[in-house]
C-alpha cells in the first residue's frame, strides 16, 4: 500500500511540474517578444535621424556646388573642413565670394592667389603648421587652398574670441593691420568693424536665406 502510495505522489508531482513548466513558457517568449520589439523601434528612430543627417548634409553640398561650381568632391571637401574646424559654412562662402567670386584661379594685386585670396606670408606658415609642403602653384588647387584658409580664418576666429569683425578684418588686413586699424578709429562703436568684414557678413547672411528657401523647394 505504501508502495502505491507514494507511486501516486511521484506521478502527481511529475503533472503538476510538467503543467507549471508548459504555462509559464508563453510568459518568458513574450517577454523577450517585447523586448526586441523596443530595440527594433529604437534602432528604426536613430536610423530615422541618420538618415535625415546624410540628407541635410547632402543638401548642404549639392547648395555649394550650385553657387560655386566647385565639383562634389571639392564641395564636399569644403564642408568637411567647416564641421571640422567648427567654423560657419555660409560665412567661409561669403569670405570666398567677396575674395575670389569662386575662382580658383584668381589672381589677387598684391599676388594672393586661389578661392581665399592667400598670401605667400600667410600661406606658408600656415601649411608648415599643418605638415604640408608650400607650393604657391598649389595656391591654386581648390582643396589645398580650402584647408589652408579655413585653418586661418579659423585660427583668428579663436583667438579673437569669435568676434568676427576682428577675426575678418584680420584676415584682410593682417593681425598687425588690424591693430593700426582699430588704433586709427578708437573713437568708433567697434572699431574692428570694416568694409570689408560688413561685405562678408552681408554674403553670408544672403547665401544662409538662399539656403533655406533651396531646403524649402528640394
Amino acid at each position: 500500500m505504501r508502495t502505491k502510495y507514494f507511486i501516486g505522489i511521484i506521478m502527481f508531482l511529475i503533472i503538476f511540474l510538467s503543467y507549471t513548466s508548459y504555462a509559464v513558457m508563453p510568459t518568458i517568449n513574450m517577454n523577450i517578444d517585447l523586448d526586441v520589439s523596443y530595440i527594433c523601434d529604437d534602432e528604426t528612430e536613430t536610423l530615422d535621424i541618420k538618415s535625415k543627417e546624410q540628407s541635410y548634409f547632402n543638401q548642404k553640398i549639392q547648395f555649394i556646388c550650385d553657387i560655386s561650381e566647385l565639383t562634389y568632391d571639392e564641395s564636399k571637401y569644403l564642408l568637411n573642413k567647416c564641421n571640422e574646424k567648427n567654423i560657419d559654412l555660409f560665412l567661409v562662402l561669403g569670405l570666398m565670394r567677396v575674395e575670389s567670386n569662386f575662382d580658383k584661379n584668381a589672381v589677387g594685386s598684391l599676388g594672393e592667389r586661389g578661392l581665399g585670396q592667400l598670401m605667400e606670408n600667410t600661406a606658408k606658415p600656415v601649411a608648415e603648421n599643418l605638415g604640408l609642403n608650400y607650393d604657391p602653384e598649389m595656391l591654386f588647387e581648390p582643396k589645398y587652398n580650402i584647408n589652408l584658409f579655413t585653418t586661418q580664418l579659423a585660427y583668428l576666429k579663436n583667438i579673437f574670441k569669435n568676434d568676427l569683425h576682428k577675426a575678418l578684418t584680420a584676415y584682410n588686413r593682417g593681425q598687425y593691420g588690424l591693430k593700426k586699424y582699430m588704433a586709427s578709429r578708437s573713437n568708433r562703436r567697434n572699431p574692428a568693424e570694416s568694409t570689408y568684414s560688413n561685405k562678408v557678413i552681408k554674403y553670408r547672411n544672403e547665401f544662409y536665406n538662399e539656403f533655406q528657401t533651396y531646403l524649402l523647394n528640394s
